[in-house]
């Protein structure tokens, strides 16, 4: 960034190759640190006092049903935003733990979902593209050892939806 504002005035000064530490060396108050992303949802649902009400509500209910373990299921998404950068390196103030930027959603998304049993199965992951319909192009490049490990799926958003849930 700063050897591009040197190059918009016209100046011939080069940036060294250790610049930044030498920037961070003169600011104590300043570090780098290698940035996440995190989804604006995500990051208003990061409160532990919820989470921990959640999981006291959920041991209750398997214990009054008297649900095994065999039976209780753990599924997550993970959308992959198209064209939106991963983590990076982010110069803050040095007291700052795990920094993150927060982004819009204004994007598209690529979701993969799993699930995984309270026994330790595993199911195939599911792919779901953004699409009105399936193509065989959507998957020909994803790196799996064989393409029947996953399942594909197409959605108008690219994300999980209840038809897609009850397949």
């Amino acid at each position: 960034m700063v050897q591009g504002l040197l190059r918009r005035r016209n100046s011939s000064d080069n940036l060294g190759e250790y610049r930044l530490q030498r920037f961070l060396g003169r600011h104590p108050d300043l570090d780098s640190k290698v940035r996440q992303t995190l989804d604006k949802e995500r990051a208003l649902a990061t409160d532990l006092d919820s989470f921990k009400i959640h999981l006291d509500r959920f041991y209750d209910i398997k214990c009054k049903f008297h649900v095994s373990n065999e039976n209780t299921w753990n599924t997550d998404e993970k959308g992959f935003a198209i064209g939106i950068g991963g983590a990076g390196v982010l110069v803050c103030q040095a007291s700052r733990r795990n920094p993150s930027i927060i982004q819009d959603g204004g994007h598209e998304w690529i979701t993969v979902v799993e699930a995984i049993s309270g026994e330790g199965k595993v199911l195939a992951p599911l792919i779901i593209f953004k699409a009105g319909a399936h193509l065989m192009g959507h998957h020909t490049h994803i790196e799996i050892e064989e393409k029947k490990d996953a399942y594909f799926s197409t959605s108008s958003k690219g994300y999980t939806n209840t038809e897609i849930t009850f397949k």
